[in-house]
């Protein structure tokens, strides 16, 4: 009988200690099966990061906090897959929630495959309550924007589509999760893996040129799309497969942060898309015509965005304003 399969698990983060307390590395803790290494590779400009992993210490003992020589989700991932141990790596955010059974339920995945055919899996996103309580209507307006721009759907299975754009693996609301959450089962040929929660053998990163590709960086240290890049390019150069693990079910919190402005978010988002599209994708004059069209509807999407956001603030500095006129600001109060 083979010997259960051994996964470590990596958190990349920068300036997100609140997330680390609150959400990813105490869900490590109340784990049904423990990683052999938890690695909390950081960014930070502070020591708020290395405080949090030193108070969860004693309930994670394997838990191992590394300042990283570099800034970047692809380049602080690859830094750190030399010095993981086991049989897999999983990659997880800082604001991500893994259920308790979730890294027990990877390991029965990858137990299974016998064959050795499965390179990776990746957790099966739940919704949280809060992205629950979104509206239909908003949802609705969000969808037909992305099906008029093919920019994506709201579909489980991740595809791509002929624009170079990758189709959006929608979470499941928790009584489908929970419902598909059939032991140790996993839906094989996904085309790519998100990187909140995916899981790799470790002896793929063994394969030439296998890393998450840093050209992403180059308009900032926060890449988009390299979970992406990184599920194609294994899968052009193996005849390995890609699974989602039905019952390691992971809430991801995506708690922000202000990381980047929306200028920035746009043009990383564009410039990440634009090097997905010219690497992996066969170009046609449809393709072509596909991708300049989506590139055209990013441009609509972050300009609505930006004035949205923008009118908001004007309408915020009038009101302020005319407080300050009135004397409301630093108005005595009466006692």
């Amino acid at each position: 009988m083979n010997p259960a399969t051994s996964i470590s698990v990596v958190i990349v983060t920068c300036n997100r200690a609140d997330e680390l307390k609150t959400i990813s590395l105490p869900a490590l803790a109340q784990q049904s099966l423990s990683p052999i290494r938890v690695l909390l590779w950081d960014a930070s400009e502070g020591d708020m990061a290395r405080d949090a992993a030193t108070s969860l210490q004693t309930s994670i003992p394997m838990l191992a906090y590394v300042r990283a020589p570099r800034r970047g989700i692809a380049s602080q991932r690859n830094d750190a897959i030399p010095h993981c141990t086991g049989d897999v790596i999983l990659f997880l955010d800082d604001d991500a929630e893994l259920w308790p059974d979730a890294l027990r339920q990877l390991t029965l995945v990858f137990d299974a495959d016998t064959e050795r055919h499965i390179a990776g899996s990746q957790c099966t996103l739940v919704a949280s309550r809060s992205s629950c309580a979104h509206g239909r209507l908003r949802w609705l307006a969000a969808h037909l924007y992305r099906a008029i721009f093919l920019l994506g759907n709201f579909s489980w299975r991740q595809g791509f589509l002929v624009s170079g754009h990758t189709t959006d693996g929608e979470p499941l609301p928790e009584r489908a999760a929970t419902t598909q959450a059939t032991l140790g089962g996993c839906e094989e040929d996904v085309q790519w893996m998100w990187g909140n929660c995916m899981a790799w053998r470790r002896n793929v990163f063994d394969l030439p040129g296998i890393r998450f590709d840093e050209d992403l960086q180059r308009t900032g240290p926060y890449a988009f799309l390299e979970d992406v890049m990184l599920s194609r390019q294994v899968l052009h150069t193996t005849r390995l497969v890609l699974a989602r693990a039905k019952a390691a079910l992971c809430v991801h919190h995506e708690t922000g942060g202000g990381r980047v402005d929306l200028l920035t978010f746009g043009r990383m988002y564009a410039f990440n898309y634009w090097l997905l599209w010219h690497k992996q994708v066969r170009r046609t004059p449809l393709s072509i015509l596909a991708f300049l069209w989506s590139q055209c509807g990013l441009l609509v999407g972050f300009a609505a965005r930006d004035l949205a956001s923008g009118h908001r603030r004007r309408v915020q500095g009038l009101v302020q304003g005319w407080r300050d006129i009135q004397g409301w600001t630093n108005r005595p109060t009466s006692t």
